[in-house]
């Protein structure tokens, strides 16, 4: 058995084989991927025909969320009972029964409503709208902030989107904590 955890298997596979689809932009039309640059279009364009090659040698697809599923067996055609769900391991920290120590960032909330971004930068996800939506809505929002986890270095359009918070002087409703380590987010998901 092959068991291919990267979104592509082997498209003559002389045994069985599972594929892990985890990329969801595979599944989205190209309205839905941001403002990708031309490298990012022609690697999701490389990685979808390589998914539709290796599918004729693959028995089972695995898929992170239904939503994926549905969409994964839409896009490629292939027959949802061999599409399977296989969700998101939760941190095994967050699981112990203890309470993890807050954050320095949530320590003082003051009133705030969180929402946690636990995320890379990928132009998909759209974080633009982020900056967009406390420019032109910030009274509104004025108990809400965000946090993010993105480094610079992750895509160039990170830099551009962190630059922007910046120059709107969003940093304390955007708040970007950067990476964190698999024991520091139990604290994050806890509080």
């Amino acid at each position: 058995l092959v068991l291919a955890l990267g979104n592509v298997g082997l498209s003559d596979c002389p045994c069985k084989q599972a594929v892990l689809i985890h990329q969801s932009q595979v599944v989205y039309p190209s309205r839905h991927h941001g403002r990708p640059i031309l490298k990012d279009r022609f690697r999701l364009w490389a990685v979808r025909r390589r998914i539709a090659a290796c599918l004729g040698s693959t028995q089972l697809v695995f898929c992170q969320t239904p939503v994926m599923q549905k969409r994964f067996a839409e896009s490629f055609g292939y027959p949802m009972e061999r599409i399977k769900l296989m969700p998101n391991a939760v941190s095994e920290f967050v699981k112990r029964d203890t309470m993890p120590p807050v954050p320095t960032v949530l320590q003082d909330k003051n009133g705030m409503f969180n929402l946690f971004f636990l995320s890379r930068y990928m132009p998909h996800k759209n974080l633009e709208v982020l900056v967009d939506l406390f420019r032109h809505h910030g009274e509104k929002l004025q108990d809400v902030r965000c946090l993010i986890t993105i480094l610079p270095k992750q895509n160039k359009k990170a830099a551009i989107f962190l630059d922007s918070v910046k120059k709107y002087n969003l940093e304390k409703k955007i708040v970007n904590v950067g990476w964190l380590r698999q024991d520091e987010l139990a604290g994050y998901f806890c509080h």
